[in-house]
């Protein structure tokens, strides 16, 4: 082997040098039977989106894969962003690496990123598909890595198609390295690998032949990779290698009458002792066929038509056919033939990744499954009537556990390690909707997090009702009279939660915020506690409703407060008319009269008592009401028309008006109190007389009666 081989063949097999393992920073571990995962970035140097695209990747045997490389799996996600595994195939394998093709799904314009996921904790069986690595189209693929000496048919077709390859003239020392791993040598005439007929192109409009070659002559013979023959064995179907001109060619026959025709030439003169990467494309749908060189591309327009779909008269070869002298003197590796014309970008690609397979694909760092969190309670989308809620959860992979977060809405609302599998932590929440999960670390760095769950914090906190028994209140007159509602109230976070309950009593127009009147407006700050219960607490709000509080309908607007919100709700009751005065004397005293003399004024106050506007009548009796007797004496009584009033303080006797047995106005109304000083009063005015020749008399006793009446 020259200098130059070697030196292409060591740039072709580098491997990635291990990097420091990182924590996976992804939400969704692909494969949770494996511990470990690399991301693999594969470039793409055409301009198109490739669809089904077979990479080559050399992976280093890391720490943690099994020998035989049989714990990996290919997904085509990053590593713990899920992914949908791909089919792969092992081509071959030492202790130090592997040549691997993987089938990318789509491999984007620019950079590509696929995960490998490896170190199983057990033996495990590998997870190779060979067959769903090569699309449709291919109608054969062969490795050309297997011993030629070995039993046939030595080659075996990667596609799952069958078409196997026989050694003919080939012997053990003939498998030498190759491109990717193994590859053949012929040196000879006798020496060529024989097909099936199934892998003939016959009745195709489109075909492509691809394979790297390595030869060790360029002396103006034909020297052929592949080679097709037709119904005779001195014609040909395909002849793809290099021709006499020296360089790579496409040629061959489309009918099978038809002179060989040259489909398309290389402009690159192949140099000895070199690897070259050539594909010849047929193509009688645009007439344009096309042949590549490593990367150097060059196309030729001719006419052709459908190939004949005739069986070829001999299997078709790898290394030219014992009939023709068009031998490959050299290595051939990696013979590929599909029923399409492959594009510029997929050919490219195909040499790219082998020729450059360092700047083509990347390995990421080393990243470790982290412990594996199961949320537990409470459900998605589920309701909650309490804010301190419980949040279970089930952690697999824990045994190096460094502890878990509970995230509420993206921001970590409590941390806990747990002891065993299973883990539970608490937060409050403020009513509404909420996003959580949780997060789990082990000792290493390693973070993974759970799915994401919404619940909804529904808190019932609210007056339930307010009462009252006293339906129609009667005030009392001058004084007070007691008046309470009861509230019942519930938080479903529990009764510690209630923190309080008010209650204001008005009538319109004032309202719950009008200022305290005692007349339309009173309050209560400190309702009491009569009862508690798991989540309902019961008040009794009581108020001294003032003698002069304004009549008709009352609201109990009761506002309780809790941890979360603040409540109202009402109830009303009705204040009844009050009609009442006082007097500010019992007793009318006129003294000591003789017969025909006047008594000095007596001044009588009356005062509202009530919450009326009022008149004040009077009426006078000796003994029993309508007696016409002023006053009643133990020998002769005083008619009741010598006792006068008036409620002008300077009014003489005869000014004054006699006082009758029947209701008579006081000149004057009195409104209701209006406030806590002000009393509402006015005065009346009395005098009495003793008519001439009235006899000597003892004590002399009448009544005077005072009646609030609506004026």
């Amino acid at each position: 082997m020259t200098g130059r081989i070697a030196a292409i063949l060591a740039a072709m097999l580098l491997v990635v040098t291990l990097f420091p393992m990182l924590a996976h920073a992804g939400t969704q571990w692909a494969n949770t039977s494996f511990d470990r995962c690399r991301n693999i970035t594969i470039k793409n140097a055409g301009t198109t989106n490739l669809t089904n695209f077979p990479a080559y990747v050399n992976i280093t045997n890391n720490t943690g894969m099994l020998s035989g490389f049989t714990d990996l799996r290919f997904y085509n996600m990053s590593c713990g962003n899920a992914g949908t595994i791909m089919d792969y195939e092992i081509e071959n394998y030492t202790a130090a690496n592997a040549h691997i093709w993987v089938r990318v799904p789509t491999l984007l314009t620019g950079n590509t990123i696929i995960s490998v996921y490896y170190k199983n904790n057990t033996a495990v069986g590998s997870g190779e598909n060979a067959s769903g690595v090569w699309d449709a189209n291919y109608i054969a693929v062969w490795h050309l890595k297997e011993n030629p000496g070995g039993s046939a048919p030595q080659f075996k077709d990667s596609t799952g198609k069958g078409n196997n390859g026989t050694s003919v003239g080939l012997v053990a020392g003939d498998q030498r390295q190759g491109v990717v791993d193994g590859a053949v040598n012929f040196k000879g005439a006798a020496a060529n690998i024989s097909t099936k007929m199934n892998n003939s192109v016959k009745g195709l409009t489109q075909y492509t032949v691809e394979g790297w070659g390595n030869v060790t002559q360029v002396n103006g013979v034909a020297h052929l990779i592949y080679e097709e023959p037709i119904n005779t064995s001195a014609n040909t179907r395909v002849k793809f290698g290099i021709y006499t001109d020296n360089r790579f060619s496409l040629r061959g026959r489309d009918t099978d009458a038809a002179a060989i025709k040259l489909w398309v030439v290389s402009s690159v003169v192949p140099v000895v002792n070199t690897w070259y990467y050539a594909a010849g494309v047929y193509d009688s749908v645009s007439d344009v066929h096309r042949f590549m060189v490593n990367s150097v591309v060059t196309s030729n327009a001719t006419a052709g038509v459908t190939i004949a779909n005739t069986q070829p008269f001999q299997l078709p070869a790898i290394g030219s056919r014992p009939a023709n002298s068009e031998y490959w003197n050299g290595t051939i590796d990696e013979v590929r033939i599909s029923n399409t014309a492959r594009s510029t970008d997929w050919l490219n690609e195909t040499y790219q990744v082998v020729a450059n397979q360092t700047s083509y694909v990347t390995f990421g760092s080393e990243e470790n499954n982290p412990p594996i969190v199961s949320l537990i309670l409470p459900g998605n989308n589920s309701v909650s009537n309490k804010s301190i809620v419980n949040f279970t959860f089930n952690v697999t992979r824990s045994a190096n556990l460094a502890g878990c977060s509970l995230m509420i809405d993206g921001v970590s609302s409590n941390t806990t390690t747990p002891a065993g599998v299973n883990g539970s932590m608490t937060s409050v929440l403020s009513p509404g909707d909420h996003l959580w999960y949780v997060n789990c670390t082990d000792i290493g760095g390693f973070t993974n997090r759970s799915e994401q769950r919404n619940i909804s914090i529904q808190i019932i906190a609210r007056i339930l009702n307010v009462t009252t028994t006293n339906v129609s209140v009667v005030l009392n007159a001058g004084t007070r009279k007691t008046v309470e509602c009861n509230v019942s109230v519930i938080d479903t976070n529990g009764t510690d939660y209630i923190l309080g309950t008010n209650m204001t009593f008005y009538t319109p127009p004032s309202t719950g915020s009008s200022a305290e009147t005692n007349v339309s407006k009173y309050s209560n700050t400190s309702c009491s506690v009569t009862g508690t219960g798991v989540d309902v607490k019961n008040y009794t709000c009581t108020v001294q409703l003032l003698y002069y509080t304004a009549n008709g309908t009352w609201i109990c607007n009761a506002t309780s407060i809790t941890t979360t919100t603040t409540a109202n709700n009402a109830t009303n009751f009705t204040v009844d008319p009050l009609y009442a005065i006082n007097v500010t004397s019992t007793d009318i005293v006129f003294g000591d009269l003789g017969a025909g003399q006047i008594s000095p004024n007596v001044s009588i106050n009356t005062t509202n008592v009530g919450n009326q506007r009022i008149n004040v009548s009077i009426y006078g009796y000796g003994r029993v009401a309508g007696d016409n007797v002023g006053f009643t004496c133990p020998v002769t009584n005083v008619s009741i028309e010598y006792i006068r009033f008036s409620t002008l303080i300077a009014a003489a006797y005869d000014q004054k008006t006699n006082l009758s047995s029947g209701p008579q106005w006081l000149n004057y109304s009195t409104p209701a109190q209006s406030g806590p000083a002000i009393i509402m009063q006015n005065a009346s005015y009395w005098q009495a007389s003793i008519p001439l020749g009235f006899p000597p008399q003892g004590l002399c006793n009448g009544t005077v009666v005072f009646q609030a009446e609506a004026p």
